[in-house]
């Protein structure tokens, strides 16, 4: 009889069924995260970027603000860029180089839109609980997510979201490029539906900075 409740206790820790600690499917929380996002408008939050560039061996951290709201406005603030979108267009101003870019929404490259990263996982992707892990203090549900189908253009190859069971919101999202390079964010301070000035969606050029439009450049 010992042996048996030795047995049931290791099945229960390394997660051969369900259990206290493993509750849930990938996809149940992924489902969670959307309909949480339907009812949201409104989202702001601190956050901290560890990008990892594996051919160079070099990890740059950032931290900065965001702020979204619906439909595919951000303001997003960091020590060296502000970028700003009203939904339709996009400013990107770099202070070092005292210059703005400016592009359309639908048009950005480089990495996922925020409501790809923090909210919309489509079917696409495959979901995978891996287990219950602390992100700042708060206990989270780790999901890992996979693309079905590789494709050419797809800027990620893996994901790793963490998730609040309280608000059910990514508090942290780890992503590696086709590249083989690593992108986390860290959040907090998380707002949901804050009171938001418009202007904070609109972006007026400094005076005596460069705007380089990439708009014409089609």
């Amino acid at each position: 009889m010992k042996k048996i409740w030795i047995g049931l206790i290791a099945m229960t820790l390394l997660g051969v069924f369900p259990s206290a600690s493993h509750p849930m499917t990938g996809k149940e929380v992924i489902k969670k995260v959307r309909k949480r996002y339907e009812k949201m408008k409104r989202f702001s939050a601190d956050f901290e970027q560890t990008f990892e560039w594996k051919l160079a061996q070099e990890t740059h951290t950032f931290r900065g603000k965001l702020y979204l709201k619906k439909p595919n406005r951000f303001r997003l603030v960091t020590e060296t860029q502000t970028v700003v979108s009203d939904g339709k267009q996009v400013w990107t101003y770099i202070y070092a180089n005292e210059q703005v870019i400016l592009t359309s929404y639908s048009e950005l490259r480089g990495m996922p839109k925020w409501e790809d990263l923090l909210f919309e996982y489509g079917e696409d992707y495959g979901a995978r609980y891996v287990a219950l892990e602390k992100v700042g203090g708060k206990k989270c549900h780790l999901v890992e997510l996979i693309p079905k189908k590789q494709e050419k253009n797809a800027d990620v190859a893996r994901m790793k979201v963490w998730v609040d069971p309280k608000e059910w919101v990514v508090l942290k999202v780890a992503y590696v490029d086709i590249n083989g390079d690593g992108t986390t964010y860290r959040l907090s301070n998380v707002l949901i539906n804050p009171k938001m000035d418009k202007s904070l969606f609109t972006f007026q050029v400094p005076e005596g900075v460069d705007v380089v439009d990439m708009r014409e450049q089609r």
